[in-house]
């Protein structure tokens, strides 16, 4: 579970469902699942805290 609470707080609250339904079928780490995402991580809300292209810094 901690993976999928990764995944959630690098891409938000409105693509965490998709980013645990295409981690569950890839069973990839969360690095690539962040690349295959790339465009959902940008919209990470700014309170989480700082991030770039690949995550949370």
């Amino acid at each position: 579970m901690l993976r999928f609470e990764r995944v959630y707080l690098m891409l938000g609250r409105n693509n965490a469902t998709r980013a645990m339904g295409v981690f569950a079928k890839l069973n990839t780490p969360i690095a690539l699942v962040a690349l295959i995402l790339d465009d959902e991580v940008a919209t990470i809300n700014s309170e989480i805290g700082p991030c770039d292209k690949r995550g949370l810094i």
